[in-house]
């Protein structure tokens, strides 16, 4: 069996091209990466949803959906057809 040996320095330079997929991290700049991976996974989890709406936007979203949901509600396939309807009403 062959054995293939090659320098980290020269493994470094083969992997960090810009067409490299593969990055290299030294031992601190991956624990860093981890602790600030680690504070946005918490900020994130301490939320209880991640958009919050105030009392005029949802009242719109749930005007919305009654209207999506009510078959007497006149609906519009393009915007000349809607346009037509204005002229015409």
């Amino acid at each position: 069996m062959a054995t293939l040996t090659i320098s980290t320095s020269d493994l470094q330079k083969m992997l960090n091209t810009e067409n490299s997929d593969v990055v290299l991290l030294t031992k601190r700049e991956y624990k860093e990466l981890l602790e600030k991976i680690k504070i946005a996974d918490e900020i994130l989890k301490g939320r209880d949803d991640f958009a919050h709406y105030n009392a005029e936007t949802i009242e719109a979203i749930e005007e919305c959906e009654r209207i999506l949901k009510d078959p007497t509600v006149k609906g519009y396939n393009s915007i000349e057809e809607l346009k037509e309807a204005l002229e015409n009403d």
